[in-house]
């Protein structure tokens, strides 16, 4: 069997092949039901070696010490069957992740997508890491040398699309970063982080009002998306209700969609704790929801006792 863009799939049939394009496809969009499309397709065939290489990244890219275990058993399980050399190659990634070494991971993925194109998730993850390490240029030129393999008619050219937008905006490039992330909303409008890209160019240019129709005006990124409270979180501080001493909506939205859920996910805790601190900054009185958050933070910290981070030289 292959997949959508003609890569063959080890140990896969029929419905499970739909359910990984599926997953994939639900993962350009960082929705959060690819994790269980992707388990989906591992109980139609639990041979197929990218339903295993999958869910290993989706634990892995989430950064969470305690997904660490999980993923290294869904490596192994992919490890004990046959591969392909595209499959090889995200098990070795995989492997570099687990062990601490973020570059050397990342490096391994852009061969990978030299060779393999088409191969979003090697780019999407791939991305993803240089988006952890701070590597701005990668961020734009691992898409940009994919890019001329790509065209509309290409399943997940949005998502292509996206993340070069969000690389030209972190290397300075806005005009043309805005253009690129409009142009993939427009194809696929709950592609959370090409919203979240073209929100950066707003945030950066100053364009208060702008940014604030951009982020309303389109509901899609909202709905079930790994990526919602760090957008609610540029509306609020960047898009740009503090930027406009509009500390009563600030507080809205964190009381809301940014902290109502009581999330304990490391990067949604980091994003409403800077929240908490800007607003105090700027002389807001946030009532106790400095000690609400601090015992996010504590539960957090345990957790990470429990399970030792092999990702702390990163």
């Amino acid at each position: 069997m292959k997949d959508a863009h003609g890569y063959q799939l080890t140990g896969c049939n029929g419905h499970a092949q739909v359910l990984l394009d599926q997953a994939l496809a639900q993962f350009r969009c960082l929705r959060t039901d690819s994790l269980a499309s992707t388990e989906a397709a591992l109980e139609a065939s639990p041979e197929l070696v990218m339903g295993h290489i999958l869910h290993a990244w989706l634990y892995l890219l989430g950064t969470e010490a305690a997904a660490i275990p999980v993923a290294q058993a869904s490596l192994e399980q992919a490890q004990a069957l046959p591969q392909n050399d595209r499959e090889a190659r995200h098990i070795q990634a995989l492997q570099l992740l687990i062990a601490g070494r973020w570059h050397a991971s990342g490096r391994t993925l852009e061969d990978l997508s030299l060779d393999y194109p088409h191969d979003l998730l090697s780019l999407q993850a791939g991305h993803q890491l240089d988006f952890f390490t701070g590597d701005a240029r990668m961020l734009r030129d691992r898409i940009a040398r994919a890019l001329p393999d790509w065209s509309a008619a290409v399943p997940g050219y949005h998502a292509v699309l996206g993340m070069y937008a969000f690389g030209l905006e972190e290397t300075g490039d806005y005009r043309h970063g805005e253009r690129i992330g409009r142009e993939a909303v427009s194809l696929q409008p709950d592609d959370a982080w090409a919203q979240h890209a073209v929100a950066h160019v707003l945030e950066m240019q100053g364009r208060r009002e702008e940014g604030i129709a951009w982020m309303r005006g389109n509901p899609a990124w909202q709905q079930d998306s790994m990526l919602a409270v760090h957008n609610w979180w540029h509306l609020a501080l960047a898009l740009h209700y503090l930027e406009q001493d509009d500390f009563d909506t600030v507080l809205a939205l964190f009381d809301g969609p940014i902290d109502g859920h009581q999330g304990t996910l490391a990067l949604e805790l980091i994003g409403a704790s800077s929240m908490l601190w800007r607003l105090q900054l700027r002389g807001v009185d946030v009532g106790n929801r400095v000690v609400l958050h601090a015992a996010g933070r504590a539960v957090l910290r345990g957790r990470r006792r429990q399970t030792p981070s092999p990702h702390g030289n990163r």
